[in-house]
Order: structure tokens, then sequence, then C-alpha cells
């Protein structure tokens, strides 16, 4: 049976402007094969009793394919815009990354870049921006997204412009230029509600919350998640919605009311599953592990960071495996499994080094302090947290002020009276594990 999630294939054909018996005269005998190929593709492929979504696309892309081989731009073009039969009722294109395609979008946008008109590179250089985020390589991500603002700028394409200054902000904030990134998201903001984008403001308002979230000031962020759910609402706008209540449930979270969080949390893991946005359903669990761990929950946690992790390799998104790494060791070092954190916490430690993620990083040392204070492997611990001060001062983190409480403690324990230390050091770790503090 034909799947629904495409139009039908005569529909399809006549969209693009396929036509098999215009293509009986053509020379080449090459040429002629390809594009019948490709018209059979669209046309006649079926795919199997219970398709992935991939196997449900693969006439499209095969016929993509076979287009390239013919250097057939324009009507590879048109098969990527035809819209599916989705809950999100995307274009083929960016349903791809909604289902966590990655790789595969990446390798239609790449070959088609340089191919088509000034609208077309916008999109595409948008595109590759954003996978490259997708897929943590920040500095690539940035190489189109300069691109793309160059081109919107030159052309006076704002909304272009406003989307390039978006994932610009995205990027730099991952590579830890908060300041920069605070930027990028104002003037794409600004851009937004000039030209009447209420997607790309809701957009920007998430992405100003996450910028608040990250420096501690979590009522701003709270204030710009709500107005971002608001929009969201308004045009109904289900990824958006997700990305303003997952910011809403960290909110929440750092201020310690967790059952808000949860709410709010498996409110986004609903969306996600409904829109079958892959990335979004790992980075809600994700985020419901962090909001169980926190009431005490262990296992349950643990789960959940399992599932993130699964789901951020199976998509090829290495900040999102760091983030998995480390959740799971912060979770087993609450549960005392020393040796399980510090191999979770060290493999989340080289992912971030690797892709240059520094709050990541700070986060991780911190934790492996920690650890090794536990386990008196004190001259280890001492550089370890003296770093996290380093990374964390640079990048003015809240959690600046918990390194230095740290390396009091560990200046303490290596004193005149560190036995005393050690001592009280171990009761208090007793009393707040008692407490599920920590």
């Amino acid at each position: 049976m034909m799947s629904t999630l495409l139009p039908p294939g005569q529909v399809i054909l006549q969209n693009i402007g396929l036509d098999l018996n215009v293509t009986k005269s053509l020379y080449p005998h090459s040429k002629r094969t390809h594009y019948r190929a490709a018209i059979n593709w669209l046309s006649k492929y079926q795919p199997p009793e219970n398709a992935s979504n991939l196997d449900k696309i693969h006439g499209c892309l095969e016929a993509c394919h076979h287009l390239f081989e013919l250097e057939d731009w324009g009507v590879v073009g048109k098969i990527l815009v035809i819209r599916l039969n989705t809950p999100t009722k995307e274009q083929l294109y960016n349903q791809l990354n909604t289902w966590g395609y990655y790789h595969i979008q990446l390798g239609l946008f790449t070959n088609l870049l340089g191919k088509l008109d000034s609208e077309w590179e916008l999109t595409l250089l948008n595109g590759l921006g954003s996978l490259y985020n997708s897929l943590s390589n920040y500095n690539k991500a940035i190489y189109y997204q300069e691109k793309q603002l160059s081109i919107a700028r030159e052309i006076s394409n704002r909304y272009s412009e406003s989307t390039a200054l978006s994932q610009l902000g995205l990027a730099h904030h991952h590579l830890g230029n908060y300041d920069q990134s605070f930027d990028f998201h104002d003037q794409s903001l600004a851009i937004s509600k000039e030209i009447g984008s209420r997607g790309g403001e809701a957009a920007s308002y998430s992405n100003l919350g996450n910028h608040f979230n990250t420096i501690g000031d979590y009522d701003k962020a709270i204030s710009c998640y709500s107005r971002c759910l608001e929009i969201a609402q308004s045009i109904n706008e289900q990824k958006i919605k997700g990305n303003a209540l997952c910011g809403l449930g960290h909110a929440y979270g750092y201020l310690k009311k967790y059952q808000q969080e949860i709410i709010y949390k498996q409110q986004y893991l609903t969306i996600a599953r409904k829109i079958d946005d892959r990335w979004g359903i790992g980075a809600a669990l994700g985020d419901l592990g962090l909001a169980y761990s926190d009431l005490g929950r262990y296992s349950e946690a643990i789960d959940c960071y399992q599932q993130h992790l699964d789901i951020a390799r199976e998509v090829g998104d290495q900040n999102a495996e760091g983030n998995a790494l480390g959740n799971l060791g912060i979770t087993y070092l609450k549960m005392r499994q020393l040796s399980k954190a510090e191999r979770h916490l060290t493999q989340s430690t080289t992912i971030y080094q690797e892709i240059g993620v520094p709050r990541g990083i700070t986060v991780n040392l911190y934790e492996l302090a920690i650890i090794h204070c536990m386990t008196d492997r004190l001259e280890q611990a001492k550089e370890e947290c003296s770093q996290a001060i380093e990374i964390s001062s640079r990048l003015e983190l809240p959690m600046t002020s918990s390194c230095q409480a740290l390396m009091w403690v560990i200046r303490k324990l290596q004193g005149r009276y560190s036995w005393i230390f050690k001592y009280l050091f171990k009761l208090l770790l007793k009393l707040l594990h008692i407490l599920k503090i920590f």
C-alpha cells in the first residue's frame, strides 16, 4: 500500500515537471536512463510494510541521486520542497532534520550548494550552518552562517539575515562566547519584530532564555521562555513551543521547583514524540533525567540519560552525547558509584574537549575534582578544580563560587590539620547524601 506521507506519484511528477514521454527523445541513452529511473522511483516505488520514515521517502531520495547524475539541480530542488503529510507539515528537506537524518540532509545540501539561485543559496547555507550546529562542529557552522549573513545583507533579505544571526548566536553560545551570542540573538529578535516574523521572534526569545539560564538570571529566562511560549501557541509552532517548555523546565529546576520542572519537561517530551522530532525526544528525556536526579529518583534518571545517549549517538550529536555521559556520571556520583561516575565524566570531558564546549568541560572538571577528593587523590583534584575555576571565571559562570569553595576544601584537606577536615568532609558528604542534596 502506498504511503500517505507523500502526495501521489503522478502529482509529484506534474509538480516538478517530469514527463516520461518527453524524456523518451533525450540523448544520449544514459541521460534518458537516469530520467526514466527518477520517474519510476517517484511514481512506482512502494515502501515495505511497517516502513520506517526513511523507507517512506526512499523513492524521493533515489530520484534525487539520479538527477544529481544529470546535474538537473532545479528538479532536485523541487523534490526537496515537497510538503509531507506529517504533524508539522514540513517540506522534505526540513523533515529530514526533524527526523534526525542529518547526514542525508548534509549530503543533499552539499551537492546543491552553488548550483541554484541566490534564495536557494541562502536556504542551503542556513541549512548547512544549522546541521553543523546539530553535529557539534561549531566553527564550521559559523563559516556557513557568516557566508549566509553576508549574502543576505548584500541582497537585502532581512528574514535570512535574521536566521543567520540566530544560528551564529547558537554556535557562539556553545563555544562559550556568551556576549557575542547575546548580541546575535538580540539583533535577530529586532529584525524578526521589524519584518513581522512571529516564528523568528519566538525562536529569538527561546535563545535569549537559554542565554539567561546559562548566566544564572533565571527570572529573565522565565520571562523570555514565557513570551516564546505565548507566540508559539498563537502560531501553532510545535517545535518552538517544545523549546519554550524545555527552557521553562530548566529554569524552574535551577530554582529547585522540581514538580514544575517535571511538568514542563513531560509536556516537552509529549510534543517531541507527537511530531517525531528525534533530537527533541532525546533532549526531553535528558531533561527529565535532570529532574528525576534532583528528586533522588536515580534509577529513573539513569534510564532517561541512557535513552538520551542512544539517540545522541544515533543522530551524531556529540554535544548531546557528552551531555548524556556527563549527566550519567553525576548521577553515579550521587549514588556513590565512584568508578562508574569517573568513567562517564572522563568520556564526557574528552568529547567536550574535542568539540570545544568550555562550559561542559568546567562542570565535568568540578565533578571529577569531587570524586578525587573522596578517593584521596588531592593533587589531581586540585589541578582539576584550578582548571574549572579558570574557565568558569573567564566565562563568568554562576558555578565559579562553587569551584572556589571546593578549592578551599581541597587546600584544607592538604593542610596542617588535614585529618580533622577529612573527617568533617566525609561527615558532610554523608549528611548531604542522606538529605539527597548531593
